[in-house]
């Protein structure tokens, strides 16, 4: 009878392609997970990256205001010299022309008193 098989079930086929359905989803599953885990680890170095970079742009920003603050205190300084060496050559120029001035009032009473002794 060749008919008799036909009666039979078809050996394991369905549960054999219900596992592989089952692993291939597992498999999709794990791929997912995987990708997301990447694209997570892939955000985290980007923040920290952020951070440092952050971080030494400050720290940048941080040593070039020193710089300036250095370069400003020496102008200060070079100013306040330069302040203190206008004031001191004003005093002696102005002490020179009273030296000058009473130079000049003593010669003309010298010539003064040469004059009325000549008379």
């Amino acid at each position: 009878h060749g008919g008799g098989r036909l009666s039979q079930p078809v050996p394991q086929l369905p549960q054999s392609c219900l596992e592989e359905e089952s692993l291939l989803k597992q498999h999709w599953e794990l791929q997912a997970l995987e990708a997301e885990r990447k694209l997570k680890e892939e955000q985290r170095k980007k923040v920290e990256l952020g951070r440092f970079l952050k971080h030494q742009v400050q720290a940048q920003l941080r040593k070039r205001a020193q710089q300036v603050q250095e370069e400003l205190e020496k102008d200060r300084q070079i100013l306040l010299a330069l302040s203190e060496k206008d004031e001191a050559d004003q005093r002696l120029q102005s002490s020179r022309r009273e030296e000058a001035v009473a130079a000049v009032a003593w010669m003309k009473e010298v010539v003064e008193e040469q004059l009325q002794l000549d008379f």
